[in-house]
Order: structure tokens, then sequence, then C-alpha cells
């Protein structure tokens, strides 16, 4: 499952940038997917960390629990996966003189 997960991540980057490539508005599409995506993890992650505080014992122990949240999980599998084809594009892309 482990090998699964790693080859998907290596993957996933190169066949997003060549479909983006082919087909302009599937870019778009993830530009958007990817922005919706960043702010449901920030939205997460700030919900998470203001029930810490309001807790009044905030231990470093107590915030991992958004590790295990699947609205934070989700959205950050996504931006690990766009971060890589935003780069991949970006190489194969021509540049203008």
């Amino acid at each position: 499952m482990n090998t699964l997960f790693i080859a998907l991540f290596i993957i996933l980057p190169f066949i997003l940038s060549a479909l983006s490539l082919l087909f302009k508005p599937i870019q778009r599409v993830l530009h958007f997917i990817a922005l919706f995506c960043f702010y449901a993890a920030g939205v997460c992650l700030l919900i998470s960390v203001y029930h810490t505080n309001m807790s009044g014992m905030t231990f470093t122990t107590q915030i991992h629990h958004i590790l295990l949240d699947p609205l934070f999980v989700i959205p950050a599998a996504y931006l690990g996966i766009y971060i890589p084809f935003l780069i991949i594009t970006y190489l194969l892309i021509p540049k203008k003189k």
C-alpha cells in the first residue's frame, strides 16, 4: 500500500501536467480546486487551534489530532500533488522570448 501511495505521488503530477497542457480548461479547474483546498485546510487548522486554546490546557500533543481529521488530510493531500504539478507544468511550458 505504501508503494502505491509513493508511486501515485510521483506519477499523478506528471499526468495532471500533461492533461493541463493538452486541455487548458483543466488547468483552471485544478487551480480552483487548489484554492478551495488551501482555504479548507486553513479553516480546519484554525478551528483545531481555537478549540485547543479555548480548553485552557495547551499541550503540543493536543494539536496533533488535526492529522486524523479527514477535512484536513484530503485537502492537504491534494495540495501535496498540486505543488509538484505546478513545478512540472512551469518547467514544461516553453518560454517566450
